[in-house]
């Protein structure tokens, strides 16, 4: 990579976080094919369903003063189907995915506290919009219902917190990680 022109101009703050990014990008790829192709499989099951009916079976027949008179037994028939089970959510995938996300969304944060005021606003809007296509009512963390608190909760600790380094940290870089750098 050191052959490449546009490389080499860069920092090795800027380096390191954009490799890391890639490296997690190409993860998240192979994995959502992965997925593709797997998960349905690991997400329906089969439930073997089996049904046992009565069947009366003609043992013996005897003809007695112009009267037939048939001797049964019972017999068992024994049917199996198959049937689709309920969906069961594979965790590890959605932990998986759910680690990514916070770590592209925090990366995406820290980002943008990086840029001037209109496109650093900008960027914040479509931060608050993305956030807003999450059900986050559903999680049930402030009681149930259709309250939006948790949303409202995490997009103000996001932008109060993107906020503060845009405006008062301005020096401080990926790479250091703290204030007395």
């Amino acid at each position: 990579m050191n052959k490449i022109k546009f490389w080499e101009g860069w920092d090795t703050n800027t380096r390191y976080p954009y490799l890391f990014l890639l490296l997690l990008t190409v993860l998240a790829l192979l994995l959502g094919v992965y997925h593709y192709f797997t998960g349905e499989n690991s997400l329906f099951a089969w439930d073997k369903i089996t049904d046992m009916q009565v069947v009366p079976m003609p043992v013996h027949e005897v003809t007695r003063l112009l009267e037939p008179f048939t001797l049964t037994a019972d017999g068992y028939l024994l049917l199996e189907q198959y049937d689709v089970a309920l969906p069961e959510v594979n965790t590890l995938a959605a932990s998986v995915l759910l680690i990514l996300l916070a770590i592209c969304v925090a990366f995406y944060a820290a980002a943008i506290s990086t840029m001037r005021q209109m496109p650093y606003f900008a960027s914040m809007l479509l931060l608050m919009l993305f956030l807003a296509t999450f059900n986050f009512d559903l999680l049930g963390v402030f009681g149930g219902g259709a309250s939006q608190t948790t949303l409202l909760i995490s997009i103000a600790l996001l932008s109060v917190g993107s906020y503060t380094f845009q405006a008062f940290y301005q020096t401080l870089t990926f790479r250091c990680g703290c204030w007395l750098c």
